[in-house]
């Protein structure tokens, strides 16, 4: 992931608020394709006066630049480019992590995508025949797949059997897959799905992402914490007084090896009456590496979660089931554990935390987790596009949905962003826990 920061001295006049802060037009179009490569700058109106700062992320592709972006007026933002012929640029406007477009009066720009295309070679009249019989093809696989398969169908209220509907045309008609899939990441936005994204020539394009307050700060730990020690890129563990500290900052499979090393991180803390286990900064992954992490503080199997899931043969979200934990063996983890959580906890992390959540002698610190579960599977359609479509809907034991809502701490910090930049406040309240405990009801 690439980043752009642009950090311009100075505030522009604050302007009368009545109105959420917006994007009110782009010169390229947005979800736009045969964009004139000769363009020669991408301008962004808003519809406040701004500070004179700014923050892209890329996501396939950002456009060259050719010059110093900068502020036209207090509403207009101007980015020098050479766009490239035949080119997917999806790119986005802040982001959790980088959020400096905002406006004079210090409202936020929720996430914003940029994505067109840029003009390709004429298609042959056999080619546009092909291309149109795969779109079309593409687009009633997805109907028929999503109308009965996605897990999340009714979570918006959304009527997607007309809105796919009234979208046929776009879809089926789009000159090529990429063209498609830019209609499609369109149309599936108004979702707000994390886990619901599209991937085309090996490059994954989400179709939804959101703004959320951090309450952590991975740059304060070898400062906070004693003893700090950096497993891998995923794992590190310190000391504060009595307790230990672990963080685990992914699942993903890709990483396995590297995020396992918490195994061996865990037992250099075993003897610590106390653990503050850290997972505000995992974006989830692999739940069997969860479940493995988890298992090193259970006596018995144990079920942390309960989903509805897809029914192979129904082919709807009709099958109910329950997730275990297994106990790794006869020796758990016995002392006090403090789980620190946030909205960047997500996923198979989420997961991750309901399973610590069962066990008695631990305490969940901090701000509730994402809300975003699926286990999404791929559906391939005849173009080439890939959609990964959430299968299930998962559940805490006791029936309360985290789609939407998260996982909600024992102990709530309210903490604003801003003071995670010199100190940690749910670090120094799961510290406080531990010389004056409070009673947890769950």
């Amino acid at each position: 992931m690439r980043v752009l920061l642009f950090a311009l001295l100075g505030l522009m006049p604050l302007c009368s608020q009545g109105q959420q802060l917006a994007v009110t037009s782009v010169n390229t179009g947005n979800y736009a394709t045969g964009v004139d490569t000769t363009l020669r700058e991408i301008r962004l109106t808003f519809n406040q006066d701004m500070v004179k700062g700014f923050s892209m992320v890329e996501h396939s592709v950002l456009p060259r630049l050719t010059g110093k972006p900068g502020w036209v007026d207090a509403r207009t933002f101007s980015l020098p480019v050479r766009l490239a012929p035949n080119q997917l640029y999806y790119f986005t406007l802040n982001n959790p992590y980088y959020k400096r477009v905002r406006s004079a009066a210090g409202e936020v720009l929720p996430h914003y995508p940029i994505v067109f295309e840029t003009q390709k070679p004429a298609l042959t009249p056999e080619e546009q025949l092909r291309n149109r019989v795969l779109n079309t093809a593409s687009y009633e696989l997805f109907c028929q797949k999503f109308l009965k398969e996605y897990s999340h169908l009714g979570k918006t209220g959304i009527n997607w059997r007309q809105v796919l509907a009234d979208h046929r045309t776009q879809l089926t008609e789009a000159p090529d897959a990429s063209a498609f899939l830019i209609q499609l990441l369109r149309v599936l936005q108004p979702a707000h799905d994390l886990h619901l994204r599209l991937r085309l020539n090996g490059q994954g394009y989400p179709t939804y992402e959101r703004l959320y307050e951090l309450n952590s700060n991975d740059e304060l730990r070898p400062k906070l914490v004693q003893n700090f020690r950096q497993w891998s890129k995923y794992v590190s563990t310190g000391e504060l007084g009595p307790a230990g500290y672990l963080a685990i900052d992914s699942w993903d499979r890709n990483h396995r090896d590297e995020i396992r090393k918490c195994l061996d991180a865990l037992q250099t803390l075993r003897e610590k009456p106390y653990l503050i286990i850290d997972v505000r900064q995992n974006g989830g992954g692999d739940e069997s590496i969860a479940q493995e992490m988890a298992a090193q503080f259970f006596r018995r199997k144990t079920v942390y979660s309960r989903i509805e899931a897809l029914d192979e043969k129904k082919r709807t979200i009709t099958r109910v089931e329950h997730n275990y934990v297994q106990p790794a063996g006869k020796n758990p983890y016995a002392g006090k554990v403090f789980v620190l959580t946030g909205a960047g906890t997500m996923s198979s992390s989420e997961a991750f935390v309901l399973m610590m959540q069962q066990q008695p002698n631990t305490t969940l610190v901090g701000a509730p987790t994402c809300g975003s579960s699926g286990n999404p599977k791929p559906v391939e359609l005849p173009n080439g596009v890939r959609v990964l479509l959430p299968s299930w809907r998962e559940m805490d034991r006791w029936g309360h949905p985290i789609e939407g809502h998260g996982v909600q701490p024992d102990v709530h910090v309210a903490a604003r962003e801003e003071e995670f930049a010199s100190a940690d406040p749910v670090l120094q309240r799961a510290l406080e826990l531990i010389k004056e405990p409070v009673a947890i009801t769950r």
